[in-house]
């Protein structure tokens, strides 16, 4: 069991075990049966050891919620890739930072269009009720039509699937050329609905041609996302708590909240989302580590910031892992770290 930091122990006393809260965030966080590496995790282990400080690790299911931890002092420390701005700093103390990075976009593959992909991608884009409600459209008219024929054509056969077959052609072929050879009844006003039903036809081709037309638009537009203004009316995915998720917001961009930004790759993949922006080295690690993937990193390095570890206000421990960090940095270990996980 673990047990939460006292507000009142921000400076643990010899042999007392700091509770470190964690988030899984490749390459920062991994956690392989139980046991965690990563570049937070080894420069964290490293800093810590040259003070003799003894910890534990709390793992948490979302970012909000390590950070909420943190400043209820209910841990007392946050390891992962955490931002450091200034609105976190009036909140928590940070270390010495140990990583620079920044945002880039994780968008589809160009993808292929293909007859699977077309019809997939009208599904999900919600036009197969529309089609539906038109094939019961024409079927009613087919219907219609036959009941039509069947009490005023003497000719028209008596058979009712003879008389649909037939009835449907007609319904068919006035809704894709415009003509037909069916008999005018009526004269004047037989024609006035002819050309009414033509009229009907004209709209459900064009709706159709069009809802085809923008899907497949749709799926060559990763081909321009190259940067966060491209972005402009589309459903973004963001992890929840990040300044990613900030600065969406801030450009009035239509967020997509994710607990982890892989959580994101399916919605990405089956068009719910445009696009994920997320931190730069976590959204190249996963491309790295999945090659097969039908996702891409695209577009330069934005919003660039520092990565550093958060503790509670006054904490006692934000000067001591400082001082580890910087030995790390001034030694090159701390790059040695990075190479072991990047450079794989």
């Amino acid at each position: 069991m673990v047990f939460p930091v006292r507000a009142d122990n921000l400076c643990p006393a010899g042999g007392e075990t700091v509770t470190v809260g964690i988030f899984v965030s490749p390459p920062f966080v991994m956690n392989k049966s139980g046991l965690y590496d990563g570049i937070a995790i080894d420069i964290w282990a490293e800093a810590a050891a040259q003070k003799g400080t003894d910890y534990r690790f709390k793992e948490f299911d979302s970012y909000s919620e390590l950070l909420s931890a943190l400043e209820k002092k209910e841990i007392g420390a946050a390891v992962t890739n955490i931002s450091i701005t200034e609105e976190r700093a009036k909140r928590y103390d940070f270390s010495f930072p140990w990583y620079d990075s920044g945002l880039r976009l994780l968008t589809p593959r160009t993808p292929v269009v293909s007859t699977n992909s077309v019809l997939s991608k009208i599904y999900h884009s919600g036009y197969v009720m529309s089609y539906v409600w038109i094939g019961i459209l024409i079927i009613l008219a087919t219907f219609l039509l036959t009941v039509f024929d069947r009490m005023f054509d003497r000719d028209f056969t008596r058979r009712w699937f003879d008389g649909m077959a037939e009835s449907f052609y007609h319904i068919i072929s006035l809704i894709t050329t415009g003509k037909t050879s069916h008999k005018q009844l009526f004269g004047s006003v037989g024609r006035i609905l002819a050309a009414l039903w033509m009229l009907v036809g004209v709209g459900i081709i064009a709706y159709v041609t069009s809802s085809v037309t923008s899907v497949m638009t749709a799926m060559q537009f990763t081909d321009n996302i190259t940067e966060i203004g491209d972005l402009t009316g589309r459903k973004v995915g963001a992890r929840k708590g990040s300044v990613s998720a900030d600065i969406l917001k801030e450009k009035g961009l239509e967020i997509y909240p994710v607990n982890h930004i892989f959580d994101g790759i399916d919605r990405l993949s089956d068009g719910t989302i445009t696009a994920i922006v997320g931190d730069a080295p976590v959204l190249e690690y996963y491309v790295k580590q999945h090659p097969y993937s039908k996702v891409q990193v695209t577009g330069r390095l934005f919003h660039h910031d520092k990565f550093g570890f958060a503790f509670p206000r006054g904490s006692c421990l934000t000067r001591d892992i400082s001082l580890g960090i910087i030995r790390q940095t001034e030694s090159g270990r701390v790059s040695e770290i990075k190479s072991r996980y990047l450079d794989d």
